[in-house]
């Protein structure tokens, strides 16, 4: 009975179990190991809130700060002005005169506001949709992107003669052209966009993706529309106002698998994100 009593057991020179209670009887315990016998103190079988707590302290890690909504888009935009003041200062970056007619003509601003509102709105989106609890934020910068697509398609520009779309071989290289450049100018920004990204909570790769694609290449679509004197309204269309989505088109899956990545590589321990398309102050 004095042994079950016992939480622990030792083992003696003859080799039989001998009961010495430790903890509630100082002097067993001492004699216990002036004999050289080992004393196994079993673990407690129902681990306390105060063991669970400590336990889960040991395992905590430190973890990355998902950077603030304005630092990101500062980030992508500032990017984007500063690579046009390394192109204008080399002289490789050209656009209209200031006193050409165009800077007047509302048609002409309608496209550049709109894409204006579309880089913006699509790179806010595309930052608060990886930062949990900035649904709302997601929405409303949403908003502001389909704003701009409305304001740069209501150029009568666009819809003048649009009925004849058969493109001769020069007007085609001319529209690949301009989308290269445009798609060529926003990929600093996106790189950016991406990169901040890939530190929050990356829900849907997919629509991530194409957001920080849309708004970067609607950056350097800017650029183009600025520097190119084309009037057709084929050309404005498919080369200067819809190079966004088009670029997101073609680009959205291999970005969303470097999201992946690049968020698994930030996150080790975090579940692998979906692989299936949608969903800081």
């Amino acid at each position: 009975a004095f042994r079950e009593r016992c939480g622990v057991s030792s083992r003696g020179e003859n080799g039989s179990a001998e009961g010495a209670c430790a903890p509630g009887v100082p002097g067993a315990a001492r004699a216990a190991r002036k004999a050289g016998r080992l004393i196994v103190r079993p673990a407690p079988a129902n681990p306390t809130t105060e063991d669970r707590v400590r336990a889960l302290v040991r395992e905590l890690k430190p973890v990355r700060p998902i950077p603030p909504l304005r630092v990101g888009v500062a980030a992508a935009t500032g990017i984007w002005l500063g690579l046009l003041g390394v192109l204008a200062l080399s002289g490789m970056l050209e656009t209209r005169p200031s006193r050409h007619s165009d800077w007047s003509d509302p048609a002409f601003l309608c496209v550049l506001v709109g894409l204006a509102l579309l880089g913006l709105g699509s790179t806010m989106a595309a930052l608060a949709s990886v930062v949990p609890g900035r649904d709302r934020e997601t929405r409303i910068s949403l908003g502001v992107g389909a704003l701009g697509s409305l304001i740069a398609l209501a150029s009568d520009r666009l819809w003048i003669s649009l009925g004849d779309l058969v493109m001769s071989r020069e007007e085609l290289a001319a529209c690949m052209e301009c989308f290269s450049h445009a798609t060529g100018l926003g990929f600093l920004s996106a790189l950016t966009t991406c990169v901040f990204v890939g530190y929050g909570y990356l829900r849907r790769p997919n629509a991530s993706a194409a957001l920080a694609l849309v708004g970067s290449v609607a950056f350097g679509a800017i650029v183009v529309h600025t520097s190119c004197l084309s009037t057709s309204p084929v050309h404005l269309l498919v080369s200067h106002v819809l190079a966004p989505t088009i670029a997101a088109g073609f680009l959205t899956l291999p970005t969303a698998l470097a999201l992946r990545l690049l968020s698994e590589r930030l996150h080790p321990d975090c579940p692998p994100a979906a692989t299936t398309t949608p969903h800081s102050g």
